[in-house]
């Protein structure tokens, strides 16, 4: 079986990581939570299904 995963260098989810969190900042478990998002990615996939 041949397995084909593309592999790219991008830096965008990395720098997303650093703009969310500083150096001596408390832990927050809800830090990247986006329930909004969420819901509107789940209603584009129900549109498309």
């Amino acid at each position: 079986m041949l397995i084909n995963t593309g592999v790219r260098g991008s830096v965008a989810p990395f720098k997303a990581h650093v703009e969310a969190f500083k150096s001596g900042d408390a832990y927050d478990p809800n830090r990247f939570v986006d329930p909004q998002g969420y819901q509107d990615k789940i209603l584009s996939y129900e549109k498309i299904f």
